[in-house]
């Protein structure tokens, strides 16, 4: 879960599932297209469409972003991010594992609750399922992303954020609660809705 998602595919080409090697990533901050010209990293990046939906009074309001990118960007170019956190992005990079808990799953939807004491971090997981997510408790997060960046949000109550996730799109990154509250969310993906397959957990 979180307040971003990375979205990613070669430019001119058809949305399509594409395999990337993280660790060849961190090696080289260009990836190969497989044609004979090499991106920068982070032009591989694609803006999306997330839907923000917050209580207020008892209405429902809508906030659209035509971005990934939310919150305050703290750090880039993996700054601040120890051989540790490293190793787990390596280690994770298919986990499919998007909450702490998962409650409920049938052939339409995976339900997961996430709970995050102060100080505790989720860990690296892969999103590659359209899904929503609710925070049942205000916080404040850091999540890094495998493009090297470090962003902190600021979260309210009931705020709710949708992400559709296209064909061969995914999101990769980890939560850490940097706040003094225990931060709650319950998050849904979408299996039947969702152009990609479900990761096995």
């Amino acid at each position: 879960m979180g307040a971003r998602l990375m979205i990613l595919r070669p430019f001119g080409t058809p949305k399509r599932a594409v395999r990337i090697d993280f660790l060849m990533m961190l090696r080289c901050p260009f990836i190969s297209t497989g044609r004979r010209e090499a991106l920068p990293f982070m032009a591989w990046l694609e803006p999306f469409k997330m839907l923000s939906y917050r209580a207020d009074g008892g209405n429902m309001m809508t906030q659209t972003a035509d971005t990934f990118r939310s919150g305050e960007l703290t750090t880039s170019g993996f700054a601040g991010w120890s051989d540790d956190i490293i190793e787990e992005f390596r280690r994770n990079e298919f986990n499919g594992r998007i909450g702490t808990d998962l409650v409920f799953e049938n052939d339409s939807v995976r339900v997961w609750h996430m709970t995050l004491k102060p100080g505790e971090r989720m860990p690296v997981h892969r999103h590659v399922l359209s899904y929503f997510w609710t925070a049942m408790a205000s916080g404040r997060f850091l999540q890094r992303t495998y493009d090297g960046t470090t962003y902190e949000s600021d979260v309210e109550a009931g705020l709710t954020h949708f992400y559709h996730v296209g064909e061969g799109e995914f999101a990769l990154h980890n939560l850490e609660n940097v706040g003094a509250t225990t931060m709650i969310f319950c998050a849904v993906e979408l299996k039947k809705e969702s152009a990609n397959r479900p990761l096995p957990i």
